[in-house]
């Protein structure tokens, strides 16, 4: 197995495990791009399969409780249409609590939608009147504490 090029990206995850270094920032999470690890070979050369740079190019490793998970970033998966917003470790602090409780009590509105003038043919021609969002219908806002 370790002769096969694919070999090479199970041994950056073992790399991981054995020598990841533990964060001791507030999040106590890692970050670790796969291209970090590429210093140690050639990816022309020792990866002769690949024709593309990596579609997958990040992961983030986190233990809590004792469980290790793992959220991977895939920068190409050949679907289009939306926006993709993802949280690798999303989390609730104590005093967000009551605030939270008030948000989930509330009755959602429809989403809006985004609108771009016809004036618009180039970059350049971008402003903010020229983007319109319509049915926006913004609820008060719910006031909370910075966690830190």
């Amino acid at each position: 197995m370790e002769n096969n090029d694919e070999y090479k990206y199970l041994e950056q995850i073992k790399e991981i495990l054995e020598n990841g270094k533990e964060r001791t920032d507030r999040t106590g999470v890692g970050t670790i791009s796969i291209f970090g690890m590429q210093n140690r070979y050639c990816l022309r050369d020792d990866l002769k399969q690949m024709a593309l740079p990596p579609c997958h190019t990040l992961c983030q490793f986190f233990v809590q409780d004792g469980e290790l998970s793992c959220q991977l970033y895939q920068r190409s998966g050949d679907m289009a249409g939306e926006l993709v917003h993802t949280l690798g470790d999303a989390h609730i602090y104590k005093n967000h609590i009551d605030a939270l409780k008030a948000q989930l009590e509330r009755t959602p509105c429809a989403f809006p939608t985004v609108h771009f003038s016809e004036e618009i043919s180039e970059i350049d021609d971008f402003t903010s009147e020229k983007i319109i969002l319509k049915n926006y219908c913004p609820q008060a806002p719910i006031k909370m504490d910075m966690a830190v």
